[in-house]
């Protein structure tokens, strides 16, 4: 059976699972995630601050986990990747030199662990479907029910895409990345990020108005 303490300055495998786990569905919001930079939480982090790490989590937890489970469609694996995901964060926070917005450089490293999790399970389909259990914290529950909804169709025509293609469009329109984020985040020149998102863009178009949807009233 598995150590359940991992050898990482205290923090535990337990501790976590703790961090991602909802209260009513929602994230818990602390106040010092809503007025410290991400900049700042990340130094802190590397100085140790467990709290730091917590309150980072707060801040891009459910997009991570929701451009987790996007590309790997397992739940139990999306959550495994994410803690891997903090674990590194932990160690490599010394390692951030203020280019570009953390919560990219948090991104790369997402994407990394994840096609490490793809390769280690390879005999599964990259397209097999799983419902995405990303949640809004909208409270009006008719309106959560059409986003939802939105969302799911979305997602089905992510889904019809190549992977090279989905991924950018992905990044781009669902997790509000920019082209030179998206560029460093997939170790691609910015060129071909844009190729990529135009070429997605059409085949998305042309995917959803075979099922009767347009895309303007998705994104």
């Amino acid at each position: 059976m598995q150590n359940p303490i991992i050898a990482m300055n205290g923090i535990t495998q337990e501790k976590l699972r703790f961090m991602y786990m909802k209260t009513d569905g929602h994230t818990h919001q602390s106040a010092a995630s809503k007025i410290e930079p991400d900049a700042l939480l990340l130094e802190q982090i590397a100085g140790g601050d467990e709290g730091a790490l917590e309150a980072l989590f707060e801040r891009c937890g459910d997009r991570l986990y929701a451009y987790i489970l996007g590309m790997l469609h397992d739940e139990s694996t999306a959550q495994d990747v994410l803690q891997e995901t903090l674990i590194a964060i932990w160690k490599q926070a010394g390692s951030y030199r203020g280019e570009g917005r953390v919560v990219a450089w948090a991104y790369g490293i997402a994407r990394n662990k994840t096609l490490h999790a793809y390769r280690v399970r390879e005999n599964l389909p990259l397209d097999e479907q799983a419902e995405n259990t990303a949640q809004t914290n909208d409270g009006d529950p008719e309106r959560q029910a059409q986003l939802q909804q939105r969302r799911e169709i979305l997602r089905q025509g992510l889904n019809a895409l190549a992977p090279q293609y989905r991924e950018v469009l992905d990044l781009f329109f669902l997790h509000d990345m920019k082209l030179q984020e998206i560029a460093a985040i997939c170790k691609i020149p910015l060129g071909t990020v844009k190729s990529r998102l135009n070429h997605a863009r059409r085949e998305l178009k042309n995917t959803l108005a075979r099922q009767g949807q347009r895309m303007e009233d998705l994104i």
